[in-house]
């Protein structure tokens, strides 16, 4: 039964509508994939850039907060696009990614990460702190 099917080549088995859907799935992947990278790149990036203004003895708090803050929200963004393109089986132990998320949103939930370097950001802006009255 197997055999007889390699003599077709799948586009021939698939109506115009069928290949349609399938090429829209094939670009809206493409397109997750494009943007997760260029995320990442963008926070390799930021981290490059704190590691070259540490050295040179320019980096501040606010700094610092700026870049924990902005990376750990793409790495939270990307495991979780990550999982949803793996779709059910993106919550399985064989992929990363579902840990790494859970592991970043207890990070971010349980430690209040996100809110501590978005309040040391705000002092920075404003040069009033939240957390004095």
């Amino acid at each position: 039964m197997y055999e007889a099917a390699d003599f077709y080549d799948i586009d021939d088995l698939l109506t115009p509508e069928e290949r349609a859907v399938r090429d829209r799935a094939r670009a809206w992947v493409e397109a997750q994939l494009a943007r997760m990278l260029t995320d990442i790149t963008k926070a390799q990036l930021l981290a490059l850039r704190l590691g070259r203004l540490r050295d040179a003895g320019k980096a501040t708090p606010a700094r610092v907060s700026m870049a924990k803050r902005a990376n750990v929200e793409t790495a939270l963004e990307v495991a979780r696009t990550t999982r949803e393109l793996l779709d059910g089986v993106g919550i399985l132990e064989r992929h990363q990614c579902f840990r790494h998320m859970c592991n970043l949103e207890s990070v971010k939930t349980y430690e209040g990460t996100q809110d501590m370097h978005t309040l040391i950001l705000g002092r920075e802006i404003t040069g009033l702190s939240a957390l004095t009255g």
